[in-house]
């Protein structure tokens, strides 16, 4: 039921995309002449792609449901590698070619993942078919209802990201569009870790909350939001700190205001991840109705407030501080609308989940700062391994310290002398 519900979703955004192309929304958007003929054809791969990651929604979700995190890992990380190596082969063809062959090289991942997670899926659950009998009114009647409020959350999603790339490509051009994909690539790679956070603490919360236990649903919830966070700090405050040295390190010629951009993101992705567990958490409660139509609106108003902004003439880093005030309220309005579903002391859980992810991260900052200021030799690329390799020594340190509880601490404690144990043992 859920692969059919899916593939009539894919189906609708795919002749919605098609529909906008149609009426002519690349006249809002400034395409060189020459470049008209790739941008139809990259239109059709996004709509192929978009169906891909649809079906296979379903797919990981079965997977997440089974706990086989070891497959969704082996395939993340299959992934993420194809994607690297697509990124070093580009200097193997023309510039102008490169547009069109990274599209479809991304096609290609995207149809091998998929590829692999249904046929895997297939042959080792049979929960995972399209036979006539599994089909059940009621049941499709339900997931319907269910999948098509969170339909519209994601389309806001959809919207505000797409919306973005639109107000810059329109205010500012191709050439600080292209500084927006360097920093979207950027954003995307140190986000790996804070994803794996949520998709390893959802489960355990969904069957918390079939369980009726409130106190535990609360719990994975700021986990998730505390690790979601702690994640991306791990690579993002020294990116913070060093964007200009980094980027140039990575590009032979930088877009202008990537390092602008880079930073406005960061700090939104930080924001953004604040909020990471309560989507989870009205999905495991089953109250996504109101959620999602008032978080969308919040969420869509991005855009217009973005071009209104741009019009006053704001830099185009502009955009993700909009997005991070709006994360904010988002923020806010979540614990609001929690608190009226289940036993949800909000007060409480800010002060956990801040000051266990403030304390660390605050003083790492300030000791990066330190450290650069007592030895500005620092600045040289050799030394930022150094550092960056005391900053992780100090961060981990933090983060035992002051953001684990003591359940965590003694399951750290008792892993590491296993670790230690097992490798002496081995030696002998």
């Amino acid at each position: 039921s859920a692969a059919r519900i899916h593939v009539l979703y894919g189906l609708i955004l795919l002749l919605l995309m098609f529909v906008l192309h149609l009426i002519g929304i690349e006249h809002f958007i400034n395409i060189p002449p020459d470049k008209n003929n790739i941008a139809n054809v990259l239109v059709i791969i996004v709509g192929f792609m978009s169906i891909l990651n649809i079906l296979m929604v379903p797919v990981v979700a079965l997977l997440r449901a089974k706990e086989n995190f070891f497959f969704l890992s082996i395939t993340s990380i299959a992934e993420s590698l194809f994607k690297l190596l697509i990124a070093y082969t580009l200097i193997l063809f023309a510039q102008d070619f490169w547009l069109g062959y990274y599209s479809l090289a991304l096609m290609a991942v995207a149809i091998i993942i998929f590829t692999a997670q249904t046929l895997y899926v297939k042959k080792n659950y049979v929960e995972f078919t399209l036979k006539k009998k599994f089909y059940d009114k009621e049941i499709v009647k339900e997931m319907t209802g269910f999948m098509g409020w969170n339909f519209l959350g994601s389309l806001a999603i959809v919207g505000r990201n797409q919306g973005n790339v639109l107000l810059v490509n329109l205010f500012f051009g191709i050439i600080k569009n292209a500084a927006y994909a360097v920093t979207a690539q950027i954003n995307a790679a140190i986000g790996i870790l804070s994803q794996s956070v949520v998709t390893a603490l959802t489960p355990q919360m969904m069957k918390s909350a079939g369980q009726d236990n409130v106190d535990n649903v609360v719990y994975y919830m700021s986990n998730i939001a505390r690790f979601s966070v702690l994640s991306i700090a791990i690579l993002g405050i020294p990116l913070y700190i060093e964007v200009g040295s980094v980027l140039s390190l990575w590009l032979e010629n930088v877009p202008v205001s990537t390092a602008e951009l880079t930073r406005a993101i960061i700090i939104y992705s930080t924001v953004s991840l604040l909020s990471a567990g309560f989507q989870s958490a009205f999905l495991s409660i089953g109250r996504v109705k109101e959620y999602n139509l008032v978080v969308s609106i919040l969420i869509i108003t991005n855009f217009p407030l973005g071009y209104l902004f741009y019009k006053l003439g704001y830099p185009v880093e502009t955009i993700f501080t909009i997005g991070s005030f709006i994360e904010i309220v988002c923020f806010l309005v979540r614990m609001f609308l929690l608190k009226k579903y289940v036993d949800f002391d909000a007060v409480k859980y800010m002060k956990e989940v801040f000051i266990t992810i403030c304390l660390p991260i605050g003083i790492c900052i300030a000791f990066i700062f330190a450290l650069k200021d007592l030895l500005p030799e620092l600045n040289k690329f050799p030394y930022y391994i150094c550092y960056y390799i005391l900053y992780l020594i100090l961060y981990f340190y933090l983060i035992f310290r002051f953001s684990l509880d003591q359940k965590q601490k003694t399951e750290v404690v008792g892993k590491v002398a296993n670790i230690l144990k097992n490798k002496n043992g081995s030696k002998q």
